[in-house]
């Protein structure tokens, strides 16, 4: 199982627990692709999809639920699993 995968899986069962690192990951395995630096490095975007990505942390180092399901929407329509990563 390639760790895209793992995260996945962890992310539908728990959205409210998926730390900044493996949001990132997943969704650059969609094809979304973040830009360092800046206030607003936590900003994915993806060639033929219309919303970006935001990601932003609570206390605890993890993503907001609510992003985790916008990321969670975006996968279910872009409807293609990625080459493993």
């Amino acid at each position: 199982m390639a760790k895209w995968q793992k995260i996945l899986e962890d992310a539908r069962r728990s959205p409210h627990d998926v730390r900044l690192n493996d949001a990132v990951k997943l969704a650059e395995a969609y094809g979304f692709v973040f830009k360092s630096g800046g206030k607003h490095s936590n900003v994915g975007k993806r060639k033929g999809y219309s919303s970006p990505l935001n990601f932003q942390t609570s206390g605890d180092g993890k993503v907001k639920e609510y992003q985790i399901k916008q990321l969670l929407d975006a996968i279910d329509e872009l409807d293609a699993p990625p080459d493993d990563v």
